[in-house]
């Protein structure tokens, strides 16, 4: 299904930064940037490209939830949770990037590639959270577990900086190559937040209300070390031997401490054992690669395997002492396959295997309670995933006919998955590992399960059609993933197949008019194993019509509109509505250099934001709001004196990283959303 990833609504008061920089995240953002890049030729043998980009960004959100929960047969209640919250923030971001590539001769070259960025958050928001029992029959009274309101406030600041170093030979005898490489990496993050919270449950249908007043401040300091060789030899006419061998080290250390308000002394001065965490971390891996590839004019392949060694340690400080060890010893082989039947029809086949050890954030015990409803925390003795990913693509097209046909077929398993165990307390309070559940609230704790997998396939077939000058392109795609998770310790495995059907027909009638109508539609269903009496399905459908005419030299008018179909969802988050965009541009100057472009987004004011998460304890509607109908103006010049400059300078890295974006006739996406957190 849609979505599935979604974080702790609270906006993060564990011992851990997150990734706060400049996520495109929901609601509404004011984005002033600016970008420069630099590219040059030093001499005749160094190549300089260099970028620095800034950006300053104001979001507002205001986000609906309602969550419903996977019933077990110790908690067989339809436990629902809902959520209104409003957030501002405004996030300040500095980056420096830099590309210097030196040439000492035609067989040895070295690159160096440092970063730099710096990064201020500050926000608050306010939260309303609920939890009841719905009735059996879906219409009669609902039952009040418990409920939260709740303030936040976040102030954060992030340092980031990173240099790698590349040397590469190429010898005499061809197909002969050298390379060493090194990387370094260093993170810090500082940063405090308030938390004053009020959060109610029912005992014996009697309200019982208890209040958080809390300080707390962060210091999280990482490193990342990476050293790599690199050696190929020509083996026979066709093939070639590869040796790798790669260290690595990644030691983080994370200080988090949290203060409870004492009303005598006015200030924050008793230390919260259990929401505080002293932590640090090291992950080391050694690894040898030995691999063989063939290649010829019509195939290509190669077979190789990796034997990798790591080591995760850990030591913790609060909220209880404890040290963990963990030796890890796989075998990681790989394959690749080509066919060229034909210079455009071909065929790949692509098998690979990886592993991912656990965050900081997973590790650490410390709970995080921004929203006392929706607690988590870490697992210190989580072990690092296994993953096995295969694909087969083909590919063929027939260019004198202008006709295509692209088909994929993908999955992936992973052993030892990082998942969650999801604990709620329905009735009364309820105490597990010393952590207390409000009545009402649940407890996020992640845990390692195997048979996780998912299945993709996608085709797309295109040919033109001669009797209205147009192109029509069919797709279809089928896709099934199971998630395994455990509620209340019963384990529970989501299953989420999916199918949908696309088809487009565009055309250029003249060269001052062309066109495209689409329609994509998706199926999706929700089966849980432990409840199947609670499975679903949802429907989406996007159908759009885009047009673009040249009125008079220079002047092109262009408009789009898009119907948005969402159903199968919670009550009051189903979606029926258009959306329809239009500019008028007219390039200026004697070259037409320049453009001035007139937009008009969402004309009828009915723009919406709906997604459906899916997660093995729960599925979730959100609604965030979104900006509706405006006007743009902009004026683009197009400088060509300057020749053919550096590609991907600093304006479209700030698109990549969601750091300011330029409007492509549908709402801005864009970054802020809840404040940072931590």
């Amino acid at each position: 299904g849609r979505g599935g990833g979604r974080g702790s609504q609270g906006g993060g008061n564990s011992g851990n930064a997150g990734d706060f920089l400049v996520n495109q995240q929901g609601g509404i953002s004011k984005t002033h940037a600016l970008g420069l890049n630099y590219s040059n030729t030093w001499g005749t043998k160094t190549d300089v490209q260099g970028s620095y980009f800034f950006n300053l960004s104001d979001n507002t959100s205001a986000t609906s939830l309602l969550r419903r929960y996977v019933p077990t047969t110790t908690q067989p209640q339809d436990l629902r949770y809902a959520e209104d919250s409003r957030a501002s923030s405004r996030n300040i971001n500095n980056r420096f990037n830099l590309r210097l590539d030196h040439k000492f001769d035609s067989l040895n070259s070295l690159l160096w590639r440092p970063s730099f960025s710096m990064q201020r958050n500050t926000g608050n928001s306010l939260l309303d959270g609920s939890t009841f029992v719905a009735a059996p029959d879906g219409a009669g009274a609902t039952t009040a577990q418990g409920a939260n309101a709740s303030s936040y406030r976040s102030a954060l600041t992030g340092i980031s900086g990173s240099s790698q170093l590349l040397y590469r030979r190429r010898f005499a005898l061809r197909g002969r190559t050298f390379s060493a490489g090194f990387n370094a990496g260093y993170n810090d993050n500082r940063g405090d937040n308030n938390l004053l919270s009020s959060t109610t449950f029912y005992r014996q249908q009697q309200p019982v209300t208890s209040t958080l007043n809390q300080f707390s401040e962060l210091t999280q300091t990482g490193w990342n070390w990476r050293g790599s060789l690199d050696y190929t030899e020509p083996l026979g006419q066709n093939g070639a031997v590869q040796v790798e061998y790669d260290i690595a080290y990644t030691p983080n250390k994370s200080d988090k401490r949290t203060y409870d308000f004492v009303p005598g002394e006015q200030q924050y001065s008793r230390l919260n054992d259990t929401l505080s965490s002293v932590f640090q971390s090291s992950y080391l891996t050694n690894s040898g690669e030995l691999s063989y590839r063939y290649q010829n004019k019509e195939l290509q392949w190669s077979v190789g395997a990796e034997l990798q060694h790591a080591r995760l340690n850990s030591d913790q400080e609060f909220p209880r002492p404890g040290d963990t060890r963990r030796t890890f010893l796989n075998l990681l082989p790989n394959a690749r396959f080509r066919y060229n039947f034909s210079k455009q029809q071909n065929l790949r086949i692509n098998y690979r295997t990886s592993t991912n050890a656990p965050s900081v954030s997973q590790l650490q015990e410390v709970v995080n309670n921004a929203n006392p409803l929706q607690l988590t925390t870490g697992n210190p003795n989580l072990r690092q995933e296994s993953r096995q990913n295969l694909f087969v693509r083909y590919s063929s097209a027939v260019p004198e006919k202008s006709r295509s046909f692209f088909a994929f077929l993908g999955g992936s398993y992973v052993s030892n998955y990082i998942t969650n165990n999801t604990i709620y307390a329905s009735g009364e309070p309820l105490t597990v590992d010393g952590i207390v559940i409000p009545a009402g609230g649940q407890l996020t704790r992640p845990v390692n399960l195997n048979q996780q997998y998912s299945v993709r396939s996608f085709a797309n077939y295109s040919q033109p059609l001669a009797l209205i000058k147009s192109n029509l392109s069919l797709n279809a795609g089928v896709n099934y993933a199971q998630t395994p998770g455990l509620v209340f310790g019963e384990l529970n495995y989501n299953r989420t197949p999916s199918a949908s059907l696309g088809a487009s027909l565009s055309s250029n009638i003249s060269t001052e008019v062309d066109f495209t109508l689409a329609s994509n539609s998706s199926q999706s269903w929700v089966r849980n194993s432990l409840q199947p009496q609670l499975n679903n399905r949802f429907f989406s459908q996007n159908t759009s019509l885009r047009l673009s005419w040249i009125i008079a030299k220079g002047i092109t008018l262009k408009s789009d509109v898009n119907h948005r179909l969402y159903s199968g969802l919670e009550a009051g988050f189903n979606q029926n509505f258009v959306l329809w965009n239009a500019s008028l541009g007219k390039k200026i100057f004697a070259n037409q250099q320049g453009e001035i472009q007139v937009f008009a987004l969402d004309l009828l004011g009915q723009n919406n934001s709906i997604q459906r998460n899916i997660a093995a304890a729960y599925t979730e509607d959100v609604q965030t709001n979104i900006l509706q109908r405006y006007f743009l103006l902009s004026f683009t010049y197009n400088i060509r004196s300057f020749g053919s400059g550096a590609s991907g300078g600093a304006d479209r890295e700030g698109r990549d990283n969601g750091d300011g974006q330029r409007p492509r006739g549908g709402r801005p996406e864009g970054g802020g959303g809840r404040p940072g957190g931590f």
